[in-house]
This record gives structure tokens, sequence and C-alpha cells, in this order.
């Protein structure tokens, strides 16, 4: 983390050190703040850029997997194999199919997120504020070119007369108006943003293919099969 405004972006640094103050709050949203003796001092970004790139193919095959073996296979991640009921009926015939947990698309987005939110952070820090709320989080895909943006806004803020945030960490919260005031109120004090992805690619055996077709069976969707 960023213990100095001049390891920030010189946009950044220049934004953070203008005499106005910025804000993502809406009007009743603001005013609720102040009602809360929370001062807005500044509207704090963090971006991540990232490339995805894919090792091999997406096929179990080119990761190691083996279709008909039971168990997890994917470092850890869940994996389940459904046989085909029917046996040999054609070399078009789906033998079988699998359901994988893709870690490291889930270690991709993990990182991305995580880097993101950690510059929205080393914003909020170098403002002196306590918090962060009204956090919105946006994730896009730019122009099909297999890069992925991640994007952290919101609104930093100090606590009026407050002790400085546990271990000058500030916390971070998506409420903000009347949602935030009503947890406070009810003595729920916001700690930290968190979200979490799993990914999982599906190879698809008969029965789900003849499902997902519109098909019961053999002879056709008037089958009883």
């Amino acid at each position: 983390m960023s213990d100095s405004p001049l390891d920030l972006p010189e946009a950044a640094v220049r934004r953070l050190e203008s005499s106005a103050f910025s804000s993502g709050l809406t009007v009743p949203d603001f005013a609720a703040c102040l009602d809360l003796g929370l001062q807005p001092v500044g509207l704090v970004q963090g971006f991540c850029v990232m490339r995805w790139g894919w090792y091999g193919s997406g096929s179990g095959y080119m990761r190691g997997l083996n279709p008909y073996a039971a168990g997890p296979q994917n470092n850890g991640g869940y994996t389940e194999t459904y046989r085909c009921p029917h046996g040999y009926v054609s070399s078009e015939h789906r033998m079988w199919g699998q359901n994988v947990e893709q870690t490291w698309v889930e270690e991709a987005w993990s990182e991305g997120y995580g880097s993101a939110y950690r510059r929205m952070l080393e914003e909020a820090q170098s403002l002196g504020a306590h918090g962060v709320i009204g956090v919105v989080d946006r994730v896009s895909n730019l122009a099909d070119t297999g890069t992925t943006e991640f994007h952290f806004l919101g609104t930093a803020i100090k606590v009026e007369d407050g002790p400085p945030p546990a271990g000058g960490v500030p916390w971070t919260t998506y409420l903000a108006g009347q949602r935030l005031t009503k947890s406070i109120e009810a003595g729920f004090m916001p700690v930290a943003v968190v979200a979490t992805m799993a990914s999982v690619r599906v190879w698809a055996f008969c029965m789900t293919e003849y499902l997902m077709e519109g098909s019961r069976g053999w002879g056709g969707p008037t089958s009883p099969y």
C-alpha cells in the first residue's frame, strides 16, 4: 500500500490536492451523511485493467482431467462427472459430461478485483479518510479483446471527532444515505466491502444435451423415455 500521495498517478494527486472536495453522493444521501456526522472529503477511485490469457485448450483433457475419474482433480476445485447410461450408441453420442471449477479464472478475477479495491483505499488514506461510503464496483470486458477492467468508485468521508480507523485502513460500504443511517441506528457499523466469484465450466452429457434441445429421448418430444 502507498504511504505517500506521490506514489499515486499524477491526475489523482492533482484532484486530491485541490481546494474543493468531490462526491459521488446524491443530494438526499449527502444530507443523510451530514446528519450522521460524516464529512465527505473526496471522490476516490481504483482501477485495474487485466489481459486474460489461457494456457492450452479449455478442454478438461488438456488440463489433465479424467472424465471417468471421481473426486476433485482441479487443484482442489470442484469437479463432477456424469456418465452416459446408454452405452455405445454412435461415434457422435456424448458418452460423458463434466462440471469443472475454473480456479484459474477465480484467481485472476480476485487479483483484478482486489487490486482495484486497494487502489481506491490508497486514495482514501491520502485524504485521511475514516471510511468510503456509496461504493460502486464495475467489471467490464473491453471490445472483446480478452481485456477486463475492474473499477471501484466511492466517496471518502471523515467522522467528526472520530478516532483513526483500525490499522489505518478506512472501512468501506456499498451503503449510503438512509440505508446507511438505518444500519448505524440499529447498531451495525460497516467494516468492509466483500465479494467472491465461482466459475464452473460445463461439458454436457447426452441427457443434458437432449433436454436443452427440447427432446425427451430417442423418439423425439413425444417419446415417453
